[in-house]
């Protein structure tokens, strides 16, 4: 495996009409979108594997790119969007606070369409 290096145009040919059922879904989108939407992928699927992705070799079972891609549309298609000083696109990565409350991340949710790509362990082991 080496560094990953993936492309809009590798989204374009994953999510090609006739090769993913969502095509349609990810053309809706303007390419500054996508491209945004990528990048914020990558680094939610890097935060949360606590490694950086890589490129697959040719026989991998597991691939980051397609994690990658999935995860991409997965925040286009659910995360709420706002206009936000003349902004299109602008998402928000905080809860809501209520008077007196201090504002709280929210969670880092991969989607399961981009976790059947990698290598991840769900299952938590605890001792104590």
């Amino acid at each position: 495996m080496c560094a990953y290096t993936k492309t809009l145009s590798d989204a374009d040919e994953y999510y090609y009409p006739n090769n993913h059922v969502k095509s349609y879904n990810w053309r809706a989108y303007e390419p500054d979108e996508q491209e945004a939407a990528l990048a914020h992928a990558k680094r939610m699927l890097e935060v949360s594997l606590g490694r950086d992705l890589e490129d697959p070799a040719s026989t991998d079972v597991y691939r980051d790119d397609y994690a990658v891609f999935e995860q991409a549309l997965y925040i286009l298609d659910n995360v709420p969007r706002q206009k936000s000083n003349g902004i299109d696109g602008v998402v928000d990565l905080v809860e809501d606070n209520k008077e007196g409350e201090a504002l709280k991340r929210k969670p880092i949710l991969i989607c399961p369409e981009a976790k059947q790509f990698l290598a991840h362990n769900i299952i938590r082991f605890a001792r104590g």
